[in-house]
């Protein structure tokens, strides 16, 4: 046939095209996502699919007459499709290639018949389809009466990206030819499936022509793909759709009768796209991922097993719905007649930014399953990550949840209506195996007939609130049964109407409310109340939130409040109690039970009621009625109240009168006058027999009839009477409320009695005032004893200026000894000022400080003027080899301070230090640690003589002076002196890790590793870094007294130098004695033990070589330096002989230092190891030379040091 140009006719129908405009809608509902080439064996960030060894699931049928239900996988649906009303010799298989547009892809629409030849684009294929039916088979395509079928197999090639977009195309039509089509990878080959759109409308679609019944997609990973069906099964495995989802495309009426079985069917895939489903026989998601908004309508079955759905299942008038061993984030169903969830697990919704996108444009709602009308609803063996609502349920017949979980913590919300369950308009409802233990999480009922809560436990908040929207509660029935209530903080149940409770073996306990009932509270029972063999164990109402009210059921009933009931004569329902605990229940009426004004029976069998309080009335029960409970085989025991220990009704006021102070009648009513106290008595009696109770305040309103007269101060005394006292408020003139008459009323519910009154005059010796109240135009009035002047009070005038002037001369002599005091603080304040300028003055005279000769002194003067630079960051310092310009200075100009301090003075001021605790003591001095201007630093002062001359007072003042001009990374910082008038401090950095003779300490307990080496040479470079610094200033400082206690570590074991009392400047052009006051015995070398040796300046700084030798034997071997004599005043002559401290092996010999690592450190043994362990001993025994001339540098030393460092 002759080669023909690629076609792509546009749509013909313009219905056709506004439907699919309307279904690309609903995929901006997805976050764009990029597509690129994937692998079917890529890596998520989840799993694609849940493992199972189930391949085909069953449930039996359900007693209300549930079917079967049957999971079929894809290929098998697939070929029982095909073989539907006719057998494979009736089949024709037809294989086509698929390429990408970028391969060796044909433009003609005979293509695709090789791989060599494969077609670009699907229409292509379908062109190529029929020309190949036609040319090839149209013996078949002519046959009559019989069914046949043919299967268009497409084979993608590579992973270039094909022609895709939504052109029509119509299959031809043959009589009884039914079109199959399956896309798969060439095997052995992984194949992608990209889309690259021809349309700039639609450039992800790819439109599946008429004529097709089934698509079976298998293998294959698509991008950018939204695959629009019309009229067939689509069935899915093993695929993965990156940015690419599937989408109905039908209508009701375009739904051909002849269809009975259409399915979609996914098995083992992923989508990160919108599906949306509609008119299905059965749907079937089998070990798949749904990662973004999925929409099942209209299909018969809707069954979603072993997946993931990561944000919202839309599932609307299918007739089942089955989920199970599924994790999901949200399920909403929408006339679904059965719907089934088991086995499963909810997702995080709070942590999905998608899944809070989505659900902001269906209306914001956060739910994990949203049921709204049909028959049966069954939630089983559900964990629930907690939400602020997990389920709300509306209009079904039946509705059972069990076997429910939580974890994790509910969002907090302040509105009941936002419950973790919630169930509206069901007949039946059961709940079983729930617990809840959050704060947040309760279950709300509305317009129910029958509620059943089995095996359940419910903790904290307000845990049920039922409401019977129907109104009287004639329909309904609450049953719980062997459930436990406690820690809740506003009444564990709450129902607004019951005809009849059924409380069995429950257990309510450590509940609270603020109005009545903490365990149970009812507000309308219509009929029946049964409670058998459960407990109420310390439930408390407590009424500090509300205002005091004393009627009703308020602060009634610390176990069960039953607030109104059934009042009907002709109708006396039972209230019975079997085998029923209350005890250690609290309220103000009934400490264990309210019940109100009703015609029912009360019952008590078996009961106990032990150790209940109620504050006002009733310890055990508080009745509204006369009639008491029938009692049979009941306890009570230890119930306390004010009246009613165990039981009490209504009281009412059976007379009232003054007593005490009783006012004058004027009238025939009672004179009562402006502040005055007075007395009523009361006798109360029962409702029932007239028997005579105490009064109480807190159960009886007392008031006045008149507004401007009012009872304060209302104290009821012994509780038969009441001491209260009169105060009037009103306009200006009281004129008008005199001699009027009122009423004192005394009420409550069952009886009134007045006493009739008027306000009078004030009594002798008073007078009427008025003050002005907070409110506008409104006096209160009083009555004010008129001020008399009789001798007493000029006696007690005399007697009051006697002791003004007696306290006067006293005040003066308090004066003077405070002037006196301050004029000798002052001069303690000049003598220190004075004091501190002294000091501060020999700091800065060097001569005096250092000892100086003159040519030393003209040596220093000409090196002090240039800076030398050590606070510019470098970590490194060189000795320098003439005396040049370049010489660094040891003492900075004074006008350069420390970034520290406030001005150019060195003295801190005592008031600014803050001394916390001491942190080391040696023979000459004790160092705390403070904190000064925010920062943490030590604190150091010696112990012994500061007097003018003496040689701690010299020591602290060179100290002070070497440390204020130095600046360097391993040297400790200087921040300034403290004086007091008996001490002196100077102030440096804190250095966290102490010493380093702490350090060594340390380590002889831990294991001797190639990081601990590491650390040990990491901190004798910082060591050789700080002396190289000291030793290239001119004048050079030679520290004298170098040793692992004058060696300090911060937090991240950086090293600095410390203590400069023993330092020594030299030249290069004099000699010095070293032999003076030299440090400490165990590291000092041979020459500083030979007394009055003048030692060349060049070679003084070997001094310290030598010691820094002996810290690394230290460091090394973890012991003490010449351990093996007994006598330490015994070394100087040993060193002076040339004895050093032993080393346990040959240096030369690997074979023992290779014994020597092995027996005793845990270091890599290796040539490496051996090596730098003798590079270490070598470089030691080099530093403690007796010859200082034969001694290296510091320079040298890091040198070294750093080599051995690289090889470690």
């Amino acid at each position: 046939m002759q080669e023909q140009p690629l076609r792509f006719p546009s749509l013909e129908r313009s219905s056709l095209l506004l439907l699919l405009l309307a279904m690309m809608v609903l995929i901006q509902l997805s976050t764009p996502i990029n597509s690129h080439a994937l692998d079917m064996n890529m890596n998520m960030d989840e799993p694609m699919m849940i493992q199972t060894t189930t391949t085909a699931t069953t449930s039996s049928s359900t007693s209300n007459g549930e079917p079967t239900l049957v999971v079929e996988r894809p290929k098998e649906a697939f070929w029982s499709l095909i073989t539907n009303n006719s057998s494979m010799e009736m089949t024709v298989n037809i294989t086509l290639y698929l390429g990408g547009i970028n391969g060796n892809s044909s433009t003609n629409v005979n293509c695709g018949h090789s791989m060599e030849n494969p077609c670009v684009a699907f229409t292509q294929l379908f062109y190529s389809l029929n020309e190949t039916l036609y040319r090839d088979y149209s013996d078949f395509l002519n046959m009559k009466s019989v069914e046949r079928n043919v299967l268009l197999k497409v084979i993608v090639i590579g992973n270039e990206p094909f022609l895709c977009g939504l052109e029509w195309y119509q299959m031809e039509e043959f009589e009884l030819v039914r079109f199959f089509m399956e896309i798969t990878h060439l095997d052995g080959r992984s194949s992608v499936l990209t889309c690259v759109q021809t349309l700039p409308l639609f450039s992800k679609g790819l439109l599946i022509p008429y004529g097709f019944e089934a698509l079976y997609l298998h293998d294959l990973v698509l991008n950018d793909i939204i695959i629009f069906d019309l009229f067939i099964s689509v069935l899915v495995e093993n695929c993965y759709f990156n940015g690419s989802g599937i989408m109905d495309n039908n209508t009701p009426g375009q739904v051909e009768s002849n269809l009975k079985s259409r399915y979609f069917i996914v098995e083992n895939s992923f989508f990160s796209e919108t599906i949306v489903v509609n008119y299905r026989n059965k749907v079937v998601v089998n070990r798949s991922t749904l990662d973004l908004v999925s929409v099942f309508y209209l299909c018969d079955e809707v069954i979603i097993l072993d997946s993931i759905a990561k944000t919202l299942v839309n599932i609307q008038e299918s007739s089942i719905v089955h989920v199970e061993r599924t994790i999901f984030s949200v399920v909403h169903t929408f006339a679904c007649n059965y719907v089934t969830f088991t086995n499963c697990e909810t997702s995080d919704i709070n942590q999905s930014t998608k899944l809070k996108g989505v659900l902001q444009k269906f209306g914001g709602i956060i739910l994990s399953i949203l049921a709204q009308s049909g028959t049966s609803i069954i939630v089983k063996d559900i964990r629930v990550y907690s939400g602020k609502l997990f389920s709300s349920v509306t209009s079904f017949q039946n509705a059972i949840f069990e076997n429910i979980t939580m974890t994790g913590n509910a969002i907090p919300s302040q509105d009941l209506v936002s419950a973790f369950l919630i169930f509206k308009e069901i007949v039946y409802t059961t709940l079983r195996n729930i617990k809840l233990d959050n704060r947040f999480a309760h279950v709300r009922v509305e317009s129910y007939s029958v509620l059943s809560v089995v095996n359940c436990e419910f903790s904290q908040r307000r845990q049920f609130d039922i409401y019977d929207i129907s109104g009287n509660g004639y329909r309904s029935q609450v049953l719980f049964s062997n459930s436990k209530f406690y820690n809740s903080y506003d009444s564990a149940v709450t129902i607004q109407s019951v005809q009849r409770l059924f409380i069995d073996y429950c257990e309510f306990y450590n509940n609270l409310a603020t109005f009545s009932g903490a365990a149970v509270r009812v507000k309308y029972l219509a009929a029946n109340l049964f409670i058998r063999g459960s407990k109420f164990i310390n439930n408390r109402v407590t009424c500090n939130l509300y205002p005091m009210s004393r009627y009703g059921a308020f602060c009634g009933g610390g176990a069960i409040s039953i607030e109104s009931a059934v009042n009907d004569a002709k109708f006396t329902p039972p209230y019975e109690f079997n085998g029923v605990n209350f005890i250690g229940n609290y309220a103000d009426r009934g400490g264990a039970i309210y019940f109100p004004t009703g015609s029912y029976q009360l019952n008590f069998q078996y009961s106990q009621f032990v150790n209940n309080t109620a504050r006002l009335s009733g310890g055990a029960m508080f009745f509204n009625q006369a009639t008491l409970p029938t009692l049979s085989g009941c306890t009570l025991n230890g119930n306390v109240a004010v009246m009613g220990m165990d039981n009490t009704i209504p009281l009412r006021l059976s007379s009232a009168e003054f007593t005490g102070i009783t006012p004058k009648i004027v009238n025939g009513n009672y004179e009562l006058l402006i502040g005055e106290r007075y007395n009523i008595s009361f006798i109360v009696k029962t409702t029932k027999d007239g028997t005579i109770a105490p009064f109480s305040d807190e159960i009886f309103d007392f008031y006045s009839s008149s507004s401007y007269i009012k009872l304060s101060n209302k104290q009821p005394n012994n509780m038969n009477y009441i001491t209260f006292t009169i105060n009037v408020f009103g306009n200006e003139t009281l004129d008008e409320y005199f001699k009027v008459p009122t009423r004192i009323i005394i009420e409550n519910r069952f009886s009134t009695i007045e006493l009739p009154i008027q306000i009078g005059n004030c009594k002798s010796g008073t007078a009427l005032d008025k003050s002005l109240t907070q409110e506008a135009n409104v006096f209160n009035f009083e009555c004010k004893k008129i001020p008399e002047f009789p001798v007493e009070t000029y006696v007690a005038i005399i007697i009051g200026t006697s002791l003004f002037l007696f306290i006067l001369g006293i005040l003066l002599g308090l004066g003077m000894y405070c002037m006196v005091t301050i004029i000798k603080k002052l001069n303690r304040l000049k003598k220190k000022e004075r004091a501190e300028q002294a000091i501060e003055n020999k700091l800065i005279d060097k001569r005096m400080l250092f000892e100086f000769t003159e040519e030393e002194q003209q040596y220093y003067d000409k090196a002090s003027s240039i800076d030398n630079g050590s606070s510019g960051g470098s970590t490194k310092y060189r000795s320098l080899t003439n005396d040049t310009e370049l010489s660094q200075s040891l003492v900075k100009s004074n006008s350069k301070t420390s970034k520290y301090q406030k001005d150019d003075s060195f003295i801190i001021p005592i008031e600014e230090i803050t001394i916390e605790k001491r942190i080391g003591e040696g023979g000459s001095a004790n160092v705390f640690l403070g904190s000064w201007s925010n920062i943490n630093v030590a604190i150091k002062s010696l112990k012994y003589d500061f007097s003018e001359g003496s040689i701690n007072n010299e020591e602290f003042e060179k100290e002070a002076a070497v440390l204020s001009r130095l600046r360097h990374p391993n040297v400790l910082i200087f921040y300034g002196v403290c004086m007091t008038e008996k001490s002196k401090y100077i102030v440096t950095e804190y250095m966290e890790n102490g010493a380093l003779d702490r350090f060594i300490s340390n380590s002889k307990y831990s294991n001797f590793t190639n990081q601990h080496f590491q650390n040990v040479l990491k901190i004798l470079l910082h060591i050789s870094n700080g002396m190289i610094y000291l030793h290239s200033l001119k004048p050079a400082i030679i520290h004298r007294d170098l040793k692992p206690g004058n060696v300090l570590l911060n937090d991240k074991n950086q090293a600095k130098v410390s203590d400069f009392g023993l330092v020594k400047l030299v030249s290069n052009t004099v000699q010095t004695n070293m032999t003076k006051q030299i440090g400490t015995i165990l590291y000092c070398s041979p020459e500083t033990f030979v007394s009055d040796t003048q030692i060349e300046n060049k070679e003084a700084s070997k001094i310290d070589v030598y010691s820094f030798a002996i810290i690394m034997w230290e460091m090394f071997f973890r012991a003490t330096p010449f351990q093996h004599v007994k006598n330490t005043f015994k070394v100087p002559p040993l060193v002076i002989n040339g004895q050093r401290p032993l080393l346990p092996f040959d240096v030369s010999n690997r074979d023992e230092i290779n014994q020597w690592i092995t027996t005793n450190t845990q270091l890599f043994t290796n040539d490496d190891t051996i090596e730098c362990v003798q590079l270490f001993i070598n470089l030691m025994t080099e530093c403690w030379k007796h010859n200082p001339s034969e001694r290296p540098s510091f320079n040298k030393i890091y040198e070294l040091l750093e080599n051995i460092v690289e090889r470690i």
